[in-house]
């Protein structure tokens, strides 16, 4: 008889979630949400309305990954025989059939890639590799166009404005 009680109560929660949706669909704020479903704060609504929409997102998601299995094994039936007997194109077509049914259930290893910490760390190292290189090198001017370097005047330019050089009137 528990089995019940706990199967209506999750029944319950499904549908006030499935409640709590439609009123933010609607437009209503959580605050709103949790004073008309009862959840004792706006926390409580926000969580309803997430799980919902897992709910609702996973369960059509689910259904065509059982589609798209049900058609990969029907491809495979139909070319499995003559793989069977060394054809290898009908080798090559299998492979690629298990590589995507292997793909949809998740079964490969999960794929690396570089995270930003990784980056940043490099790029750390790097700059400890130049400053050490232009100690080692005795490089105590900046670089051209750097902090400290002065731009040489060219031929027919006029200087900048503002600067010390500026001619003007004498007060």
């Amino acid at each position: 008889m528990s089995d019940s009680k706990t199967g209506d109560k999750a029944l319950a929660a499904l549908e006030r979630q499935r409640r709590a949706l439609e009123l933010r669909k609607a437009g209503l704020g959580y605050q709103a949400i949790a004073a008309r479903l009862g959840y004792a704060s706006h926390s409580g609504a926000i969580k309803a309305v997430q799980t919902a929409m897992r709910r609702t997102l996973q369960e059509p998601a689910d259904e065509l990954r059982a589609l798209e299995l049900a058609r990969l094994d029907d491809l495979l039936r139909g070319i499995w025989v003559a793989a069977r007997t060394g054809n290898v194109q009908k080798i090559d077509r299998v492979l690629r059939i298990m590589q995507r049914r292997a793909s949809l259930l998740g079964l490969d290893a999960p794929k690396k890639f570089a995270d930003a910490t990784d980056q940043r760390r490099r790029r750390a190292l790097h700059t400890k590799e130049c400053i050490r290189a232009e100690e080692v090198c005795g490089r105590d001017r900046p670089a051209p166009g750097g902090r400290g370097h002065r731009r040489r005047a060219r031929p027919g330019r006029r200087p900048r404005r503002g600067g010390a050089d500026r001619a003007g009137p004498a007060p």
